[in-house]
C-alpha cells in the first residue's frame, strides 16, 4: 500500500478524486458508516425493550417528545447528533466506491422513512 502522497501527483498537482476515492477505501473512513448503523440498532432495540418493559409510562415519554407545545431539549439534542453522525455517514457512502444494497437501503431507504415520518408528526392536526 502506498503512502498517500505517492503516485496521486498529476501535471497539475495532487488529483483530488484520486485522493478521495482512495480515502474512501480506508476502513477508518468507513467505521463512521458502521458507527450509524449499530446507533439505529440499539435505538431499535431500546426502544423495543422501554415499550415492552414501561408500557403506559413509555407513551408519556413519547408524548412529552411528539405532541407538547415545545419539545424537550432532550430531543432536540439526540434529533441534532442523529441528523450529524447521519450526514457524515452519508458523505462517507457517497465517497465510497463500493456500494451494497444494505448501505443504499440504511443510507437512502431508512431516512426517507424518517422524513415520512417527520412530516406527518408536524403536520399532524
Amino acid at each position: 500500500m502506498r503512502p498517500y502522497g505517492v503516485g496521486m501527483v498529476g501535471a497539475d498537482g495532487i488529483c483530488p478524486l484520486r485522493v478521495a476515492s482512495r480515502l474512501s477505501k480506508d476502513k477508518d473512513t468507513q467505521m463512521i458508516i458502521k458507527i450509524f448503523g449499530y446507533l439505529l440498532a440499539s435505538a431499535a432495540l431500546f426502544t423495543s425493550l422501554a415499550m415492552a418493559l414501561m408500557g403506559a409510562r413509555w407513551q408519556a415519554v413519547e408524548r412529552s417528545a411528539y405532541a407538547g407545545q415545545r419539545r424537550p431539549l432532550w430531543f432536540i439534542i439526540l434529533s441534532i447528533l442523529l441528523v450529524g453522525v447521519y450526514l457524515a455517514a452519508l458523505a462517507t457512502f457517497i465517497g465510497s466506491a463500493e456500494k451494497s444494497w444494505a448501505g443504499w437501503l440504511l443510507m437512502v431507504v431508512i431516512p426517507l422513512g424518517w422524513a415520512l415520518k417527520a412530516a406527518l408528526v408536524i403536520f399532524n392536526p
